[in-house]
């Protein structure tokens, strides 16, 4: 599709304001300039708009260098260098015809053409906006109204060219009766963004606001100047740098959802609702997170969202984006967002710190009647007491001055770390501390409190013993020596602890089911220690939930007792490998309450679903047989496997110990011997 244009010739000689012209010329790619915009509409509707700038910026990219020549004579493209001729711009003494390509989705390439017999009852329009007569010519002085032979510019001729492909009747027939599907390409203008000269020289941010998917993004700048309607200092409105012999932009960065889009860095799209937002993660993390089918939705009972993974049938357990990445440990501590943003999970905005640092580094909006957080104006009372500091609902003190409250407020807000979110108020000249008073919730970690300008910890203790006591001059400080204090108790503990076995010599654990009911866990040695003196120095609780097989979970966090032994015995990569393949932790001698690593393995779902003990014929409601794998039909015996989801048949026995031996050997043909179902002790794979 082609746009033919035929413009007159200039008169050289025009008097404005007493100053007359000494030439007159077209613009720089004229052809381009005149098309202010031209979009094609399709029953009513536009489906795509482009801009002068567009075909310029298009052609400078695409076309390439044999065919540039030829394209230049068509458009009327000059090299703004080599503008000049003894001082003096070309000048235009003769019309001219320029044939501008026009550059939409279904003129690009053949296959998509549009189908004009199948869209027979819309119509078709293409609309042209043209520059106005101004804007398009260049002249020493500033020729508002440009004339040829003395009259007022206007086109000579206007025509449009398009290739049409002609069907016989068949295809005729079939294109208006077939529907048709084609990708659409459309070019997303959002406006002219405007960048002061007082700050031309720093950092710009440009907000890029696009409704669909973008394939490319393209910008360019333009001097104020050189875009202004004056034939003398403006009109040129393609002035990229290429008259000055500059670049004018020094460096560009994009930003997506706040984050710098980098090569360290990945997008994971996340699904809100019918929407998609991106998720920013590490590239060392893209290839563990991008098999999964991620949404942002609110979990259990947040009331903020996350990016969460959605059940499958491989996976029927959601999980949280910003542990799985972070990989929360044991305990009570939690993974939070250091920025407060849940969408950037890369894994310098992931802190793991205990639950009251995690809430004290969530972001708040200063709110009452003063701008600073946690500061109240008290309209009544004495002016020494009108400005209240309040930090988790405990007052900090009341004080004359805004500044001093805040001041209060930032010195026990410190107490939750570095990245706790502060006032940053230097002390105020007569600043004292005249309330003890902390603002520190009791759950936090360890107890240090403000007091005055240094940190005191109070009576840290674990089982009545105290571990650490004492001023320091900095949080830091407070914070180091409880952890070592913490940490020799977690050691001497450990060292002394009595490990309780069953009968067989396993370690036992307690599990609580109901108020009144436990179950004896199994586990391994080291386990028992961890969990009953954790790295807090305190013991994890355990509960099994009947309604899930008696699967054993931790109170605090609810993570699985055996996922958190299979994460202990295995590396990062062989669980990410065994739970991105669809694998879930089997239980080998099919005890969910035996937790020990020989007792857990990887295996399909199949696997697991066959690993629940001998199966009852529910007409009768009684077994048929202790031996796995096989079932009664008449005087015979049936072995049957699950294999990948499907049921094999192995054959017709005539005794339950035929078709069981037949079941092991196919089990460990198909399983492996570590990662077998429960087999019936056949002798089959013994040495």
């Amino acid at each position: 599709m082609w746009l033919q244009v035929t413009l007159p010739a200039l008169d050289q000689t025009v008097t404005v304001g007493g100053s007359t012209s000494t030439y007159v010329r077209y613009v720089n790619a004229v052809g381009h300039a005149l098309l202010k915009s031209v979009e094609i509409e399709i029953g009513g509707q536009r489906i795509d708009k482009h801009f002068d700038a567009y075909y310029e910026i298009d052609d400078e990219l695409t076309v390439p260098a044999e065919k540039e020549g030829g394209l230049r004579e068509m458009i009327g493209k000059y090299n703004e260098a080599d503008n000049y001729e003894g001082g003096q711009l070309h000048t235009q003494t003769g019309q001219r015809t320029y044939y501008i390509p026009l550059k939409f989705w279904f003129n690009k390439l053949p296959g998509n053409a549009l189908p004009l017999i199948a869209l027979q009852y819309h119509e078709i329009k293409l609309n042209v906006e043209l520059a106005p007569a101004a804007a398009l010519v260049r002249s020493d002085i500033n020729v508002v109204t440009p004339t040829s032979n003395g009259a007022p510019l206007s086109l000579i001729d206007c025509s449009l060219y398009v290739d049409y492909i002609y069907l016989d009747t068949d295809e005729r027939r079939k294109f208006a009766s077939s529907s048709h599907e084609f990708l659409v390409e459309q070019v997303q203008f959002t406006g002219d963004e405007s960048i002061p000269a007082s700050i031309s020289a720093s950092t710009q941010k440009i907000r890029l606001s696009f409704n669909h998917p973008v394939k490319e993004l393209i910008w360019v700048v333009t001097p104020e100047s050189s875009a202004a309607v004056n034939s003398k200092t403006g009109n040129m409105i393609f002035d990229f740098g290429e008259v000055a012999g500059v670049d004018y932009v020094q460096s560009a960065k994009l930003m997506l959802n706040g984050h710098d889009s980098s090569s360290s860095t990945a997008l994971i799209e996340v699904k809100d609702g019918k929407e998609s937002v991106y998720a920013i993660v590490d590239k060392e993390d893209e290839d563990r997170v991008r098999p999964f089918c991620w949404r942002y939705a609110t979990e259990g009972n947040k009331s903020s969202k996350y990016v969460v993974k959605s059940k499958t049938l491989e996976d029927p357990f959601t999980r949280l984006s910003h542990m799985v990445i972070g990989q929360q440990p044991k305990g009570s501590d939690v993974v939070t967002f250091v920025d407060g943003d849940h969408l950037n999970l890369t894994k310098s905005n992931l802190k793991i710190c205990t639950p009251a640092a995690a809430h004290a580094m969530k972001k708040k909006e200063a709110s009452g009647t003063s701008a600073y957080l946690g500061v109240f104006e008290m309209k009544e009372g004495k002016p020494e007491r009108r400005w209240r500091a309040t930090l988790n609902g405990e007052v900090l003190g009341y004080y004359p001055e805004e500044a001093m409250a805040a001041y209060k407020y930032d010195l026990c807000k410190r107490a939750y770390g570095d990245q706790a979110h502060l006032n940053g108020v230097e002390e105020p000249e007569g600043f004292a501390d005249i309330d003890a008073k902390s603002g520190i919730k009791k759950q936090q970690r360890f107890p240090i409190k403000p007091s005055g300008k240094k940190f005191f910890i109070h009576n840290m203790k674990r089982n009545g013993q105290v571990l650490a006591k004492g001023t320091y001059e900095t949080f830091s400080e407070a914070e180091e020596a409880c952890e070592k204090a913490l940490a020799e108790y977690v050691r001497t503990q450990r060292e002394n602890l009595v490990i309780s076995r069953n009968e067989m010599g396993a370690a036992v654990l307690k599990a609580k089911v109901t108020r009144e009911q436990t179950i004896d866990v199994l586990v391994d040695d080291d386990v028992f220690v961890e969990l009953m003196v954790n790295d807090d120095g305190k013991a994890t609780g355990l509960s099994a939930n009947s309604a899930r097989g008696g699967n054993v979970y931790f109170n605090s966090t609810k993570q699985n007792l055996s996922d958190y032994v299979m994460r202990k015995k295995k590396t990062v990569e062989e669980v990410d490998e065994a739970e991105n393949s669809g694998m879930i932790i089997h239980h080998k001698n099919w005890k969910n309450e035996d937790n020990r690593a020989e007792n857990l393995c990887y295996a399909p779902r199949s696997t697991n679903s066959q690993s629940t003990g001998p199966q009852v014929n529910k007409k009768r409601k009684e077994r048929d047989t202790e031996i796995v794998g096989c079932s009664k039909v008449g005087d015979k015996w049936v072995a049957q496997i699950r294999d990948q989801g499907m049921k094999v048949h192995l054959g017709t026995f005539e005794t339950a110990e035929e078709a069981g031996r037949a079941y092991d050997e196919a089990a460990l043909r198909i399983h492996g011997v570590q990662n077998a179902p429960r087999l019936n002790n056949s002798g089959v794979g013994e040495t």
